[in-house]
Order: structure tokens, then sequence, then C-alpha cells
């Protein structure tokens, strides 16, 4: 795809059932109170650690904040599955992953409705993250993961605050099961 992630792309907007009735500039997302898609990627290595990623500083959304292993918006007329495996590899240089959906959640993002899949694969493969867009990367542990947010002892992006707990009700209690490079079997 041709069109770079930034706020001019064009992203659908959504109905309340997550059906497609229009489009718009991702920058007018929220002025215009759109509901609109995007999608999060948990990245598990072999030891069931979960890949976070602190947003670089000049990201015009929380910035330095730490989130998803990868998250994107949805170009318009792309599936999140399409969003999932371009983002993996504009952020990450992985591409091959296999993806398995956990399930679609919503949430209000500045009074909008969010519309969120959330994938998870297992990757224990080099990764280059695009320093345009990541801060830095940072493998942790679920029991880790859940102490720094009890704690508050990291700044977390508000959709990782609502996409962790669901995927933590979800998925059982010690993430995926899988071999390197993303089976999932």
């Amino acid at each position: 795809m041709s069109q770079a992630p930034g706020p001019t792309m064009k992203i659908d907007v959504v109905d309340p059932a997550d059906r497609v009735v229009g489009s718009t500039l991702r920058k007018d997302v929220f002025q215009q109170k759109d509901a609109f898609r995007v999608v999060h990627v948990f990245i598990f290595d072999h030891r069931r650690r979960l890949l976070l990623q602190q947003l670089a500083p000049t990201r015009d959304r929380n910035p330095l904040h730490w989130g998803s292993s990868v998250a994107a918006y949805l170009f318009t007329g792309e599936t999140y599955e399409e969003a999932a495996e371009r983002r993996l590899a504009q952020e990450l240089e992985i591409r091959g992953a296999h993806l398995r959906e956990i399930g679609r959640t919503t949430m209000l993002d500045q009074g909008v409705v969010k519309f969120i899949a959330l994938f998870e694969t297992v990757w224990s493969h080099k990764l280059e993250p695009d320093p345009t867009h990541i801060a830095g990367v940072q493998w942790f542990s679920l029991a880790e993961v859940d102490r720094a947010i009890r704690a508050r002892s990291l700044p977390f992006t508000p959709t990782f605050l609502e996409v962790y707990p669901f995927y933590r009700v979800t998925r059982p209690p010690k993430g995926p099961r899988g071999r390197s490079g993303g089976n999932l079997g």
C-alpha cells in the first residue's frame, strides 16, 4: 500500500455495529466524533514474555508512553488482519508472523467510539524497531505488566490500559503457547 500512516491517512468511519459508513482523515476523526477502527498486536517470545513498545517522543498522542507491541489505525478498506501485518512490517520489520485473533472490544477515546481488534503472535527472531515511531521495546512477563499497572510505575497508553485487561480475561494466565516464528499451534 502506497499510503503512509499519519494524520492525513484516510480511515473508515463505522457505525455502532462496526460496519463501514464512510471515510475521513485520521486527523479529523476526534473533532468530527466519528467511530473508527484500530488493531493491536501482542507479541510474545518463547518464554511467554510480552513485548511492549515505548512510543517515540515525537508521536502526536501519548509520547513516551508504553503500549501494545504494535498498534495501528486501519486504512480505508483495510481489514484488521491486513493492518496488523502492515504495521508489524513497518514498525518492527516482522513479516510472516502467524497472527491469532483474540477478540474485539471497544472503548471511548476522547469521546469517540474506537473499535479494537486484538491479535497475538509468538516471535523469537530479530526485531528492528522503527526509531521514528518507537523510542524502545522491552520484554515483560505478564506478572511484571500487572505489577506496573497496579503500581502506576510506567506510563501506559489509555488504549493499552483497555486492551490488556481484555486480553487477561480472554486468554489463559500464562499467555500463548507456540513455537518460535509465530506458530501458535
